[in-house]
């Protein structure tokens, strides 16, 4: 039996698919509840990999990077925002008022459980 070589995404995929993916991606984590990263630089990279100039991991790497040197206050800031959000969320929604959040980390991996669920491949 001759298995398939391997072909990396990025290398049969246009910019379209990326951005089509990207968009995607974007709208599933908002849909979950997740916070989207809107820093420009980020922006900048996921812009790079959409254009095939950078692989996805490249982007993973710096965002890591990124994300080790925000400041702690950074890191409120960004918390503060989802809190309000969601306790505007709660307010609408009484129902879901008894919902938790949850770390960084445990959003993190559930967002990578969803992406595998959904078989979306990372280069």
């Amino acid at each position: 039996m001759v298995s398939e070589p391997h072909v990396q995404p990025s290398e049969t995929s246009t910019p379209e698919d990326r951005r089509v993916r990207w968009r995607r991606s974007i709208a599933a984590k908002v849909a979950a509840g997740f916070p989207v990263e809107s820093d420009a630089r980020f922006l900048g990279w996921i812009e790079e990999w959409i254009a095939g100039d950078i692989p996805i991991s490249e982007v993973q790497r710096r965002c890591a990077e990124f994300l080790t040197c925000r400041t702690p206050s950074t890191v409120d800031m960004v918390d503060l925002t989802t809190d309000t959000i969601l306790d505007d969320v709660r307010q609408r929604v009484p129902e879901i008022a008894g919902v938790l959040l949850t770390s960084p980390e445990d959003r993190a991996e559930r967002a990578r459980k969803i992406g595998d669920a959904w078989g979306l491949e990372q280069d």
